[in-house]
Formats: C-alpha cells, sequence, structure tokens
C-alpha cells in the first residue's frame, strides 16, 4: 500500500493553463479529472469501509491496534495513522462535508451515543464534550441509555451544578425520541441519493472546489470524432497555436502572417472565417446545405443563427457536423501548409469534409444513411 501521508492537502485552486483539461464539461474542461482529488477520494473510502464493515478482519485488526475510533491514534507513524490523518484533513479544508457519513437508526445496537453522528451535523461528544466526561459510560450505545421509553444516564456525580444543568436539557432537545425499528442500524452517505459512497461522487466535488473554471462551457458532441471535439475545446478557448498566440507568449515565430492565405495575420478569427480559403469554403457549404446560412464570422455567431432558426433536431445536428468538421478540416490544412504536409490541396477540401462527416455521422451518430441522398440534400 503507498503512504498516504504523501498527499498534501492544499485548497487554493490550480492557475496553471494545463489544468483547464481536469475540470468537467460544465466548468469548460474536458471533464479528465484532477488524480490528487482521485486519490483523496480513494483513501477517504477507508474511512466509509471501516464503518460500514466493523466486522471484517481487517477492521477488527485495525481496532485491536489502533482503537475502535477510527480518528484515535493517529499521531504514530503507521499506514493506518497516515489514512486518518488524510481523511481528517480532508474535513477540515472542507474539501468534503464532515457530516456525509451518517447512522441510520435501527435497533440501536451498533450506535454508540457519543461518538457516532446519528443526529445533528456532528457527533455529540464534540458538542457536549463537558457532560460527556460526566457519563459513567461514555461508550454506550443508544440501546443502553434509552430505556423503556425514556433516556436513562448514569452519572459520576450526584451533584453537576447548574451550568451542566443547561446543557443536559439542551442535549435533550437536540435528540429528543428516536423512532426505533426491526433492522439493524446501517450507516448512510449524503453524497449521494443512495445512500452509497461513490469514488467518482467524492472525486467530483474535491475537483469542484480544487480547478479552476471556465466561463465558456464545453460542447461535446457525441457523433463526431474525439479529436474533434477536443479541437473544438480549444477552438473556442482560443489556445490553438496560431502564429499570432504564438507570438503573444513570447514564442519567436519567423512570420505572423497567414500561411494559408498569406494575407493577414494568422489569428483565429481571420484563419476560420476571413482567409480567402475559409471564404471559399463556406460558400461551397452554403450553397451544397441549401439554407440561409450567413456569412460565418465566429462560433458564437454561427451558433445563434442555429437556435433562431426553424428546423428539426436532425437537420441542425448535420449542420452542426458538417461546420465543425469545415473547422477542423481548415486547422489541418493550414497544418499542411505550414508543416509541408500531403494534405494541402485547397480543391479537394470541400469533398474531403463532405466525405469525413458522411463516415462520422453514420456511423456514431446514425444521422445519416445513403451516400447519395446525402450529397443531393444533406439536410
Amino acid at each position: 500500500m503507498w503512504k498516504a501521508y504523501f498527499l498534501k492537502i492544499e485548497t487554493h485552486k490550480y492557475t496553471d493553463p494545463k489544468e483547464k483539461v481536469l475540470v468537467s464539461f460544465d466548468k469548460g474542461g474536458l471533464n479528465i479529472g484532477s488524480l490528487k482529488a482521485f486519490n483523496f477520494a480513494l483513501v477517504f473510502k477507508w474511512w466509509w469501509r471501516f464503518l460500514k464493515n466493523p466486522n471484517d478482519l481487517w477492521a477488527r485488526v485495525v481496532k485491536s491496534i489502533h482503537g475502535h475510533n477510527f480518528h484515535s491514534n493517529h499521531s504514530s507513524s503507521s499506514v493506518w495513522a497516515s489514512i486518518v490523518s488524510v481523511c481528517s484533513n480532508i474535513t477540515i479544508k472542507k474539501l468534503l462535508p464532515t457530516d456525509c457519513f451518517r447512522m441510520l437508526i435501527g435497533d440501536d445496537r451498533r450506535i454508540r451515543f457519543w461518538h457516532d453522528l446519528w443526529v445533528g451535523n456532528e457527533p455529540l461528544s464534540h458538542h457536549f464534550n463537558r457532560i460527556l466526561h460526566l457519563d459513567s459510560t461514555p461508550n454506550a450505545y443508544i440501546s443502553d441509555k434509552w430505556v423503556d421509553g425514556n433516556w436513562l444516564f448514569t452519572w459520576v456525580r450526584d451533584y453537576l451544578g447548574g451550568r451542566n444543568e443547561d446543557l443536559i436539557n439542551s442535549l435533550f432537545g437536540i435528540i429528543g425520541k428516536p423512532v426505533l425499528c426491526d433492522r439493524p442500524d446501517s450507516w448512510t452517505c449524503s453524497l449521494n441519493n443512495d445512500g452509497r459512497y461513490t469514488v467518482k461522487k467524492a472525486r467530483e466535488l474535491i475537483d469542484h472546489l480544487l480547478l479552476s473554471t471556465s466561463q465558456v462551457k464545453t460542447i461535446w458532441y457525441l457523433f463526431m470524432s474525439r479529436k474533434v471535439n477536443i479541437f473544438l475545446w480549444r477552438f473556442r478557448l482560443d489556445s490553438l497555436p496560431v502564429r499570432w498566440n504564438l507570438s503573444a507568449k513570447g514564442i519567436n515565430v519567423s512570420s505572423i502572417v497567414c500561411p494559408s492565405c498569406n494575407n493577414g495575420v494568422e489569428y483565429r478569427d481571420h484563419l476560420f472565417f476571413e482567409c480567402d480559403v475559409a471564404r471559399d469554403l463556406w460558400h461551397k457549404i452554403r450553397i451544397w446545405l441549401d439554407c440561409d446560412m450567413p456569412q460565418m464570422s465566429s462560433w458564437d455567431s454561427f451558433f445563434t443563427w442555429l437556435e433562431d432558426i426553424r428546423l428539426r433536431q436532425l437537420s441542425k445536428d448535420r449542420i452542426i457536423a458538417v461546420v465543425v468538421t469545415s473547422l477542423w478540416a481548415l486547422w489541418r490544412f493550414r497544418n499542411g501548409v505550414v508543416f509541408l504536409d500531403s494534405f494541402c490541396n485547397k480543391s479537394s477540401l470541400f469533398d474531403f469534409i463532405r466525405l469525413i462527416t458522411f463516415r462520422w455521422i453514420k456511423h456514431r451518430g446514425h444521422l445519416v444513411s445513403n451516400w447519395n441522398s446525402w450529397l443531393s440534400m444533406p439536410l
């Protein structure tokens, strides 16, 4: 087992641009998730297993060495003490809520009155530590204290004092009367609606706190290739290595002129919408689609037009597939010109887009079936 204490908990948000890929689609990333959050969620699962399966052999061995309380004896240098330390820090730093593990009352034979979380947001021993030390049975279960419909406590002395009496009255106001049933006591996790602890959900919650977010939500089309979706993500964030972006980052480039048309500075909107190659391509696509598509000037303007136009969803998906593939093909054409690749034939660019789009939406999205109808009536 790896050493859990190598996991250093830091609650500041990442600012490294490379971390953008880790966040979820809703927050502008690629939904990969961070290994830090994954490790935290895996370590935290040991706490859940310790509570959920107290009679397993490994749990009994841990209890015999470190005690019955999960958080006891965590100052040693053992592996288990390191796991306990990480779990404690996760709750202290509020990466996961402290009350995410809670006991469900059944027959009251497994819930310790003072030390288990069964009412409120924390164990009663945390809030009523003063009167806990006055109880002669601090490790008793609820079933030991709930006798014949009344709470039964045995104190170490007869006179408790006015302050302690007030605390006891406050305690009774919180615990009320437990509702018992025939099933055994059990643990539940509030992170999921079904009461189970899952590493996936815990990882999502930790990533939400640790990772920075973007104002641009990620669009991911299942009927498109993964590499094209990743390209579209970089395109919308303006993080493609066009010459203007490279120059702005201080990278020495021989020229910032557009390699596709040799006319104008190569920034994103010029390469994909204003370049002569791009303009000719979008003109052919508008004629082929035979729809009232405006002159492409940006992705946002295209998406605004697509939302307003009255077409069935199948036709809209086909238009999206053609436009996204065209953007990717323009980028591929540009790289072919820069790196002297074989794919730099402008005359075949339009036919390539129609072919590759047909293959993707036929086999991935089942949006089209016949090649001849695709060529003549794509919508």
